[in-house]
This record gives structure tokens, sequence and C-alpha cells, in this order.
């Protein structure tokens, strides 16, 4: 008997000790959990304001395969403010809060809800696949952030959306600069750009394929800009209008089968002014022929925008040098508007 209760004795003794190295087991892991969570959140903090020229999340339109378009985001990690800037245009008071704080699913990066990624959540998926402007982070390194929208779209929806690699802004990015290189609301910029003939070359850089399409830019919109502005415009109907410019457009005439300086055009897609950029997504559900042409020029060049990189003008000859850009943010496609031979 007393064999036995020496044996109960000593197992009882280990089953304390078992669940004692278990307990602390537990403990020092939930502490190297939110400590490893502290830890990200101040790395976060700080690395947010260790580029200058800002960081770029590169979204995916539905119109393109390769190309992705650019948002750059320059944040100010005193004030917790994050001035954006996209090629569908930015206000000049173009800035929107953001805060760093812990949830269940770790660190999160929330951006308010007057922000340009909020409003490219609400957008059609031609412009962008953002699905919330809350996001998880990941990881976060010297050179790249990686986060994920915490919602994959509709609150019904599962959670976890797109995962975005964050870069800083490449010096060459001349576009992403405040100074607008053309603004075509201003009658000086627009001198032999519209109402001009001109040519588009375009180089896609993986394949080392050349294409040249005739192009004209005409006024089309001038005499009911203000009309088309109000009623419109896609991204005055969402809550964070305020973040984008009043858009300016214009018919950009191609030829595709010709691919030269030629008074013969084939079709007339419509192009909008973004910031040092143009973009052609169709958004005029009520006017078919402008959005099948829109969407086909997208297609056939192979990205919905092209930015403006550097203008050069001699004499009356106008060269636009514009690019595309992919996923990593390398040019994908090269080219320029010139408006002789």
């Amino acid at each position: 008997m007393k064999n036995i209760l020496k044996i109960s004795g000593f197992l009882a003794l280990l089953m304390v000790l078992f669940v004692s190295c278990e307990k602390d087991n537990i403990t020092t892991t939930v502490e190297e959990l939110v400590g490893t969570e502290k830890q990200m959140e101040a790395d976060l903090k700080q690395t947010l304001g260790k580029s200058a020229n800002g960081w770029v999340m590169m979204v995916k339109s539905t119109l393109a395969e390769t190309a992705y378009v650019p948002v750059v985001m320059q944040f100010d990690t005193i004030k917790n403010m994050v001035k954006m800037r996209s090629v569908y245009g930015s206000a000049v008071s173009n800035q929107s809060t953001y805060l760093i704080n812990k949830g269940v699913s770790g660190v999160l990066l929330n951006f308010s809800g007057g922000s340009a990624v909020s409003s490219l959540m609400r957008m059609d998926r031609k412009y962008g696949d953002v699905t919330d402007y809350v996001f998880k982070v990941l990881s976060v390194g010297a050179e790249s952030i990686k986060i994920q929208c915490l919602k994959s779209g509709e609150a019904y929806k599962k959670e976890g959306g797109p995962i975005y690699t964050l870069f800083k802004r490449p010096e060459n990015w001349k576009w992403a600069d405040d100074a607008l290189l053309l603004d075509l609301k201003k009658t000086e910029a627009r001198a032999n750009v519209i109402s001009t003939n001109s040519v588009l070359t375009l180089n896609y850089i993986p394949t080392g394929e050349k294409v040249s399409i005739g192009s004209h830019f005409g006024p089309g919109f001038d005499g009911v800009l203000n009309s088309w502005q109000l009623n419109g415009d896609p991204f005055y109907s969402n809550a964070s209008a305020n973040v984008f410019d009043k858009f300016y457009l214009f018919y950009a005439y191609v030829n595709y089968s010709k691919g030269t300086i030629s008074d013969d055009y084939e079709d007339y897609p419509v192009a909008r002014q973004g910031h040092n950029a143009l973009y052609f997504i169709p958004f005029y559900e009520r006017d078919a022929n402008t959005w099948a042409s829109t969407d086909k020029f997208a297609k056939s060049i192979k990205t919905p925008y092209l930015v403006i990189n550097e203008v050069i003008r001699t004499g009356t000859n106008v060269t636009i040098k514009v690019a595309s850009y992919d996923k990593s943010g390398k040019e994908y496609i090269t080219g320029e508007y010139r408006n002789f031979n």
C-alpha cells in the first residue's frame, strides 16, 4: 500500500511539473508573439518615413495582364498623414490620415475613408483590384513592405484580399513629382498637341515588339466639359471624390493600320488626363460607341494608362515621352507621342 501511495505521489508530482512547464511554454510563446508584433509596429512606422520620395503600391486593372497601375504614397509619420498620387490624378489638397494598430489578424495599416486607396476600393475593377482600405502587414524590410487587403470584397466574403509589395519610388519617375509636365487644361500646353496629328510609338520591353499607331488629340469635349465632369466622372460618384482633380478629357483618335501621321482615323477612344498621365478606361455607358472604342484601345496597347515622364518642345515639334510599368515597377512599355516625322 505504501508503495502504491509513493508511486501515486510521484506521478502527481510529475503531472504538476509537466503542467507548470506547459504553462511556462505557452506564456513564453504569447510573450514572444506580442513582442514580435510590437517590433513590427515600430519597424513599420520607422520604415514608412525613411523613403523621401514615398512608397509605391502597384494595383491590377482588369484591362491589362502585365501592366499594373502605380499609386505613390508619401508618409508623414509625425502627423500620421499620407499624400497619395496616382495616374488618375490627385488634388492639391490630397492628404489623408493613416493609422498603425493591432487587430486580431496582427499588425494593421489603416487608410482613412477619404484617401485615394479607399476611393479605388469603391471603383470598378478596371481601375484596380483594391478590396479594402485596411491592410494586414505581412512583413517589413528596409526596401519593401508586404501588405494584404484585410477583406477580399463585400462584408460577407472571406478575409484576405490581394497582396501588395510596396517598394520605394524610383528616382526617374518624373511623372510622380509635384510639377505638371503637361496640363492640357492650360492654353499654352495645348499648343501643337490638341487638334494636332501625331504618331504614338510603343516599345514592349519583355518581347522587343514595337508598335506605331496614328494619333490625333481632338478638342471634342471642350464645349460640354462641365457637364461631363458633373455627370460622367465616375470618381465623383464615390465618397473619396475630393482627393482627385476634376478630369479633363478629349478624343484620342487612332489609326491602327497606318501607324503614321495621317488625317485618316479608324476609331475614337477617349483619353482622360491624370497627374502627368493619360488613362484610357471606358466610363460612360450611355455612349456605347465611345465605351467600346476606349476599351478596345486600352486592350490593344496592353495598358490602361501611359505616364508622361518628359515633354520636349522644339519650335512646333513636340515629343511626349511615355511609359507603363509592370507589377514590380519596372518599365514594361516605353514610347512617345510625336507630332513630326
